[in-house]
């Protein structure tokens, strides 16, 4: 009787660890998603100074202007490129291991039967 007792808290305990486990990756998950989504507004606010920037470079002389529009467009390309690459980059493992996550709970009940 002790020993039912003794694996009933043991399965209860490791079923508690693994729904927190699972919880806190599901938390981590969307703060890096709510990241993500500030990144992409942050580049489209940029994105939308850009024609004013523009105008007040139209009144540089001939010479600066050359030297400025150049390093502006490659420099915003650039951090554009890179935030699309980051992004996919960091949702590939989080889903992979979100996906082993629900397959492992599918089975719990089973390996607890048996």
């Amino acid at each position: 009787m002790n020993s039912i007792l003794v694996l009933i808290a043991v399965v209860l305990i490791v079923a508690a660890f693994s729904w927190y486990l699972y919880n806190s990756i599901i938390v981590a998950r969307m703060r890096v998603s709510e990241a993500l989504s500030q990144i992409d507004v942050q580049l489209k606010e940029g994105r939308d100074l850009i024609p004013n920037l523009v105008a007040t470079v139209t009144r540089l002389p001939p010479s600066m202007k050359k030297k400025f529009l150049g390093k502006c467009h490659g420099g915003s390309r650039q951090s554009l490129v890179s935030a699309k690459e980051v992004r996919q980059r960091k949702r590939k493992p989080i889903i992979r291991l979100s996906q082993t996550l629900k397959i492992y709970f599918s089975r719990l009940p089973k390996l607890i039967q048996t």
